[in-house]
């Protein structure tokens, strides 16, 4: 049995346990992944049409902390599958804030805020204290049992719980201790490129606040960014496309005569096009989507998706990529970034979350010992066998919605075309690790909606 598998078995099986028996493992992982992994299970376990994921993140929050990246993610889909369970329509923000505590300690504050003008709002906040508390647990209603496993999990982790109410504004906040090796660190991106600084950017979306977030994540790289949620296609106006570097259009926009005024301004100017759709409710197909945009970029966004496009679109000044390993002479318009995109793997499997998640434990399974299948061939000298057990493999992952490392064979499977042995151990290197990225968002997607 393979190594994610083991894994898999003993924590589903903690998830049962009472607080006591609950097995924290710690490890170092990259918040934006465990982000990602709230994305994918939300985007299969609840009815999100009506809601717009917003996710936010301090400079101060280290990029890489040392926790439980499965438990805590559990925690935060079981309040966010609470509040989207009340049917309220609008906006979730998701946010990440350092507290300020003494200097070898980290602490941080996920917090969930949303708006809810039901009646019942306060009455219902109270409740949820009480229960976080242990408070007349059975006198509650709460029907979703994942709560019952977070409030476990919270108790395990001494982390603290508070539901509070302003107006129609509903918070729930959970302050936990983490760690990080450098606990000094910042979330700072480098400019990606001299070609993606100043450049003239227009975002078209109809939600105004996924607008205003993505906006700030390109002004953060020195972008002219013109957004809005209203101009243009709702006033009927034909603006000047061509005076533009970058377009954003959410895929709803891009149905309208907007979408055909753009296609027919890049055929006379070199423009980039990048469709943005919302995971929760894309209404267009990935592959659809990928023949008529340069790059698709899904909602909701991270600073680290929006550096990785730039990248991807106008390639990297640096020769030494610390997020890529990749050389400028690599560089490859990647159309999707993140490392597993549920969404497109359920899709392709008919929407039926068991026939999916079927092919998921089977490619785990089937692919469990992948980097010393590659390595012994390589050995061997066999870069054929090599190049047939890629081909296979890389249709096995765009099916499945892990797009990046499917791009990642691609360029090793240049590299063995051109018998390049310094690119070939490059790119092999880098296929391992991203190999393992993609399995364990995998397994995480899997036992988030087990």
């Amino acid at each position: 049995m393979s190594f994610f598998f083991k894994l898999f078995n003993k924590k589903k099986k903690s998830f049962a346990q009472p607080t006591a028996e609950i097995v924290l493992n710690s490890s170092e992982f990259n918040i934006n992944a465990m982000l990602d992994d709230v994305t994918n299970a939300i985007m299969s376990k609840s009815d999100t049409k009506n809601v717009n994921l917003l996710f936010e993140a301090d400079k101060t929050v280290p990029s890489k902390i040392i926790g439980d990246r499965l438990l805590i993610g559990e925690v935060l889909i079981a309040l966010l599958d609470y509040v989207i369970a009340l049917d309220i329509t609008g906006d979730i923000r998701l946010t990440v804030q350092r507290l300020k505590v003494r200097r070898k300690e980290l602490r941080l504050k996920f917090k969930i805020i949303y708006i809810d003008s039901r009646s019942n709002q306060a009455s219902s906040v109270d409740k949820l204290n009480d229960f976080f508390d242990h408070k007349f647990s059975s006198l509650i209603n709460i029907e979703n049992r994942s709560l019952f496993t977070s409030r476990n999990i919270l108790k395990k982790m001494g982390a603290t719980f508070e539901a509070l109410k302003e107006k129609n504004e509903i918070m729930f906040a959970i302050e936990v201790a983490l760690q990080a090796k450098n606990l000094d660190e910042r979330r700072h991106y480098r400019l990606p490129s001299r070609d993606a600084i100043g450049l003239n950017v227009l975002i078209l979306d109809e939600e105004f606040s996924a607008t205003e977030a993505l906006k700030q994540k390109l002004e953060y790289f020195q972008h002219n960014v013109v957004s809005s949620s209203k101009m243009f296609y709702k006033n009927n106006e034909v603006p000047n496309f061509s005076k533009y570097d970058i377009i954003f259009i959410s895929d709803k926009v891009y149905s309208t005569d907007i979408g055909k005024q753009i296609l027919e301004t890049r055929k006379k100017s070199n423009i980039k096009f990048v469709l943005v759709e919302n995971m929760f409710h894309a209404s267009k197909n990935d592959r659809e989507a990928l023949q008529i945009a340069d790059s698709l970029m899904f909602k909701p966004v991270n600073q680290q998706t929006v550096f990785d496009l730039l990248i991807n679109l106008y390639g990297d000044d640096r020769q030494d990529l610390l997020e890529s390993n990749l050389d400028d002479q690599d560089q490859k318009v990647q159309k999707v970034h993140q490392v597993f995109v549920a969404k497109a793997g359920l899709e392709r499997a008919g929407n039926n979350s068991a026939m999916f998640n079927e092919v998921l434990r089977e490619f785990l399974i089937k692919y469990s010992n992948v980097g010393a299948m590659v390595n012994n061939l390589l050995k061997a000298k066999r870069l054929d066998a090599i190049q047939t057990y890629l081909f296979d493999l890389k249709g096995v992952l765009a099916n499945i919605g892990a797009y990046r490392l499917s791009h990642h064979i691609e360029l090793l499977e240049h590299s063995i075309i051109e018998e390049d042995t310094e690119k070939i151990s490059k790119n092999i290197m880098i296929f391992k690790q991203e190999f393992f990225d993609v399995s364990k968002a995998i397994e995480n997607f899997m036992l988030h909606i087990d």
